[in-house]
């Protein structure tokens, strides 16, 4: 069992050691504070002596010929903002606001000519003419498609309906389609189309359709 001597030897000991230790830290971070201090003044007056020829010539302008500087300045600083900020802003939401005008009449076009293809199916269905059973809807729907060369993306079946996408086809092979399936028997429900990026193209988002029988 070690005696009260060593113990008391022991902790003065570690005492001492933490007291160095923190002795030493002190040291370091006073030394490195020194350092960046010293690194921001060499940096400061190295600035300051890049300017100098700079300030000279601003204190050796008249007060006037310094008033149009800053004003120039100024009007920069405004013609920068405009051109580098505001005016893309300004630009993108008048195209944005465009888009949204050419799909509302895109769908307000598409809307007028499915009632006039509906009202076209429902004389047609009046003079005795065939429709498509349930059974063979989707025969029907795939047959038309490849005949018009357009690739349906997705089918969805709900209840007795079928939901169609189509991601980019001319907007006359759309209306071509829809006419087809109409004259076919097939009841067209609802479509929602959007513009595509290339003219005169278009993106269905949606075209349901159900048979007759």
């Amino acid at each position: 069992m070690p005696s009260r001597g060593s113990q008391s030897a022991t902790g003065n000991r570690a005492r001492a050691t933490g007291e160095s230790w923190r002795t030493n830290f002190r040291f370091y971070d006073d030394s490195r504070r020194c350092v960046l201090s010293n690194k921001l003044k060499q940096l400061s007056q190295k600035i300051q002596t890049q300017l100098a020829p700079y300030q000279q010539k601003w204190n050796a302008l008249q007060a006037r010929e310094r008033t149009l500087l800053t004003t120039l300045a100024v009007l920069l600083l405004v013609c920068g903002f405009w051109l580098g900020i505001w005016q893309p802003i300004h630009n993108g939401i008048a195209s944005a606001q465009q888009r949204l005008d050419n799909e509302r009449t895109l769908a307000t076009y598409v809307e007028q000519r499915v009632a006039q293809i509906v009202a076209l199916r429902a004389n047609s269905q009046n003079s005795g003419s065939t429709t498509v059973t349930d059974s063979a809807l989707s025969g029907e729907i795939n047959r038309i498609a490849n005949e018009l060369e357009m690739v349906i993306t997705r089918i969805q079946t709900q209840e007795r309906s079928r939901v169609l996408v189509v991601d980019e086809v001319p907007f006359e092979t759309v209306l071509a389609y829809i006419e087809r399936l109409s004259s076919a028997g097939v009841i067209i429900e609802s479509v929602d189309v959007s513009s595509a990026n290339e003219p005169g193209r278009v993106r269905v988002r949606k075209l349901q359709v159900r048979a007759a029988g």
